[in-house]
């Protein structure tokens, strides 16, 4: 039933087990009631865009600060395409669905 502790008690079980396969959920676990996660670290091209897309369909409102998370150079066929461009990409993609994406300044906990 939506908006009941089973119900999230599900959705976060489930977000873990995706993310942390065989992590097992605490009855104690701290993260009772949490429906929004700030997502940052390295790196934006792995880490990043599949914890905040795995959040997402879990029914949680994802925060990503930019500013709080890096990417590295990549290489596609012959072209290196520079860490900046594959951050910008990646949060932009993000951004139009999966989260909010602000500057650390702007992050409210």
């Amino acid at each position: 039933e939506p908006g009941t502790d089973t119900e999230f008690r599900a959705r976060l079980a489930a977000l873990l087990d995706r993310l942390l396969p065989g992590a097992p959920l605490r009855a104690d676990s701290p993260l009772d009631g949490v429906q929004r996660l700030v997502v940052a670290g390295m790196m934006t091209h792995m880490c990043i865009d599949s914890t905040v897309r795995a959040a997402f369909d879990h029914g949680f409102e994802c925060v990503v600060p930019h500013d709080a998370c890096a990417a590295r150079d990549q290489k596609f066929l012959d072209a290196t395409v520079p860490a900046a461009q594959v951050h910008a990409s990646f949060m932009a993609a993000l951004a139009t669905r999966y989260a909010k994406v602000v500057g650390s300044a702007e992050v409210e906990i």
